[in-house]
């Protein structure tokens, strides 16, 4: 089924159904592209059948569409509670990554290829730590792994993105419309 025709050379491509792009996956600095790189065709989904449809069509954030998508993602994984948990930080994570985006001038002392290390380092921490307890699947399980890093993830992903997204990012929209005035 993932047979999509020939190379110049005569071998055969396999590229017609992907699940994982691992290069990419494994070398990203931004959050949407770890997790569209991860599971290919069923974000490409997701993307086109779900967050097309519902994200603000005149410009306003479109947090809430990338949450809902994300509830979506959990629903079709199944009932077990640390699905909703994985996917809503994962939907937090993808928030970050765009607000840090927007504030990405604060970031100029850091140089470019450390400035790539540690946003892939700080990306695949995330996720790495979201998606295990997903694949712990019990609640109980999932709880004791969380409770052993006091719960550290959530509160630094959550503070992050309550920081950025109610704190900054409006604090230099507003020195930015100023200097407009000016």
């Amino acid at each position: 089924m993932s047979f999509s025709g020939n190379y110049e050379d005569g071998s055969s491509k396999f590229d017609k159904i992907v699940s994982v792009n691992i290069y990419e996956l494994e070398t990203c600095t931004v959050p949407r592209e770890g997790i569209k790189h991860w599971n290919t065709m069923t974000c490409e989904w997701l993307r086109h059948y779900v967050y097309e449809r519902i994200k603000p069509k005149d410009g306003k954030d479109p947090a809430l569409a990338t949450l809902f998508t994300n509830l979506v993602s959990a629903l079709w994984h199944g009932f077990y509670p640390t699905y909703y948990n994985c996917f809503f930080l994962m939907a937090v994570v993808a928030e970050i990554g765009k607000d840090v985006y927007r504030l990405r001038h604060l970031f100029w002392f850091i140089p470019y290829p450390l400035n790539g290390v540690l946003r892939n380092l700080l990306i695949m921490t995330s996720l790495n730590y979201c998606a295990t307890g997903m694949a712990l699947l019990e609640f109980d399980k999932a709880y004791k792994y969380y409770t052993r890093y006091n719960f550290f993830m959530h509160f630094a992903l959550l503070g992050t993105f309550f920081i950025l997204r109610f704190a900054m990012l409006p604090m230099f929209k507003k020195s930015k419309t100023k200097a407009k005035k000016d």
